[in-house]
């Protein structure tokens, strides 16, 4: 039998007779393996006392204690497999089983792609001392232990299931080199005391400080030094004040992450603290859909403590590996040339999707997104900031979406209801639909004549159109829709919409949207934006060639909705 199908049926065996006791078999199935592992490494043919087998043989108390807890009163049914499969095949089905839900488990479902370009940023040398923060089943710590067994490695988990599962496979692959202890890393724990060289972590993601109790009691205990960290600052933040701590002198540490924490407002002051200290070496932009339970695009963040901080170096690595990587199935996979790629940008190698920036610049922008400062430089000619052409910018009402589909109606009113969806190709369609009513309280959120429309989010690009309501129409704007209305004696609406439409002005709202898997605008940012801005005789006729133009796309798209009508009424017989 091939080594495949002997796994394959072990695991048919181990599933079966968990799911009968367990609607989790997962932690049952490592329990039993590592027991019928321990039985083929000691030659045993029979337990009979599965207590005392574990007790005599296996020296971790809480391994004891969960495979008693898992197996203890079922474990007869076990008994008649103690001789069925390898010692090889059992480590096997140890080292590669999963729950299977991706989603439910990150950490252990991190691809092979992101240990690998973790491991070389880090340069893990024998003698180093390697420290994991929220481990889970050590993937990345068995990964890097079997690149360089000379260093020492140390993992925490809060989770009992994950660090004991940890602990059964630390002594597999390093009979028991690896240490993994089961602990909160803010608590009063193992960890306090500890001093790495090198330190991984993928903390758990859209947590807010004010979630983790034991991580406000550690931030209670900082330099003062440290700006307020209020409960809605990203967690990922408060980890990495974590890491730094435990580095030591010249110590390096890369996180894992979604790319919130770069640009999210309320951590702005948090990122100004680790920029004036120079701390932050790079930023990883890592393609999307590399993880498997989600489309987000992550990043790595990496940063260090240096020996001094005025000799740490003024300019940080943005890297934008976006591009890199190859479609499999449904995923991205970075091969081997991508990750050497990566490597040799962070050693100076120049690349079109790296560049460095100093810090000064970042903490002045405030967003830490490397696309941002990757795209290509555009001169706009006559450039003014936007808010010189409005005269107002607001936002659409917020009306929840079965109060709209209270509000619908099926026929023909004077008020509509205009969304992302109704505007393409720089123009408002025809049919909008049509509400009953619009309330006192929305009424200011209504669209005057020839007042902009802009989406507030980007999927992908920005959708801008020119509103003219018809006579007696009224039309109510969606929240995600900004209103700009604008000074028509500095601008032209219709040449407005003409440059925000065309490639240039795409790029323009693309270099100040913030977000990585979908770009969004703040006002503030709209309204810093340089257009160009020509004299009016230059803008009224690039308008009015504009709307020449649009007419004739709209005169089209009425031609091919008739003949796809009669396509549909055609009578063959």
């Amino acid at each position: 039998m091939k080594n495949e199908d002997k796994k394959n049926a072990a695991v048919t065996v181990l599933n079966a007779i968990e799911r009968k006791y367990s609607a989790d078999s997962f932690p049952g199935m490592i329990s039993a393996a590592y027991v019928l592992w321990l039985a083929q490494k000691d030659k045993v043919v029979d337990i009979v006392n599965l207590t005392k087998f574990i007790y005599q043989n296996e020296s971790y108390d809480k391994i004891r204690t969960f495979i008693n807890d898992r197996l203890k009163n079922h474990w007869e049914e076990y008994r008649r497999y103690i001789t069925a499969f390898d010692q090889e095949t059992l480590e096997e089905v140890i080292l590669s089983l999963s729950r299977g839900d991706s989603r439910a488990n990150p950490i252990e479902n991190t691809p092979d792609c992101i240990l690998k370009l973790v491991y070389s940023i880090l340069k893990i040398q024998k003698n180093d001392s390697v420290g994991e923060f929220g481990t889970g089943y050590g993937k990345f710590l068995f990964h890097a232990f079997n690149q360089e067994p000379q260093a020492s490695y140390w993992g925490n988990e809060i989770s009992t299931d994950a660090s004991v599962i940890a602990m059964i496979k630390s002594v597999i692959v390093s009979h028991g080199k690896i240490r993994i202890v089961q602990e909160d890393i803010f608590g009063n724990t193992e960890a306090k005391n500890q001093q790495f060289d090198k330190i991984y972590c993928f903390p758990p993601a859209n947590l807010r400080t004010s979630l983790l109790t034991n991580a406000r009691s550690y931030l209670a205990k900082q330099s003062p030094s440290l700006p307020e960290i209020k409960g809605n600052v990203s967690s990922e933040w408060v980890f990495m004040l974590k890491m730094q701590s435990c580095l030591k002198a010249s110590g390096r540490a890369v996180m894992l992450t979604y790319g919130r924490p770069l640009f999210n407002q309320l951590d702005n002051e948090i990122r100004k603290y680790f920029l004036w200290r120079k701390m932050i070496e790079a930023v990883i932009q890592l393609p999307g859909r590399i993880l498997n339970m989600t489309n987000i695009a992550p990043v790595l963040i990496v940063f260090n403590t240096g020996d001094d901080v005025i000799q740490r170096s003024e300019k940080i690595h943005m890297i934008d590996a976006s591009s890199l990587g190859e479609k499999m199935n449904r995923n991205t996979v970075l091969r081997d040339k991508d990750v050497t790629q990566i490597i040799d940008a962070l050693n100076g190698v120049k690349k079109t999707w790296h560049t460095l920036v100093d810090y000064r610049d970042l903490i002045c922008h405030g967003d830490m997104t490397p696309s941002l400062y990757l795209h290509q430089e555009i001169k706009v000619p006559y450039a003014k900031p936007f808010n010189d052409v409005v005269k107002q910018i607001t936002r659409g009402a917020m009306i929840s979406s079965s109060e709209i589909d209270e509000l619908l109606s099926e026929k023909y009113t004077p008020y509509h209801y205009l969304t992302i969806s109704n505007i393409n190709n720089g123009m408002v369609d025809d049919n909008l639909p049509c509400l009953k009513e619009i309330k006192e309280k929305h009424k200011r959120y209504c669209i005057t004549s020839r007042s902009i429309v802009l989406g507030k989010n980007g999927t992908p690009s920005f959708k801008v159109a020119v509103v003219e309501p018809k006579k007696g129409q009224i039309i109510l704007a969606h929240s995600n829709l900004y209103i700009i209305s604008i000074n028509e004696e500095v601008a032209n609406p219709y040449y407005i919409n003409a440059f925000l439409n065309s490639e240039t002005g795409a790029i323009v709202l693309n270099q100040i949207a913030q977000g990585i898997a979908i770009k969004s605008l703040s006002l503030q940012a709209l309204r810093d934006m340089s257009i160009p801005v020509p004299s009016m005789e230059e803008q009224n006729k690039i308008a009015a060639l504009y709307q020449a133009e649009m007419d004739k796309v709209a005169f089209l798209k009425q031609k091919m909705e008739k003949a796809l009508a009669s396509l549909k009424n055609f009578e063959v017989f």
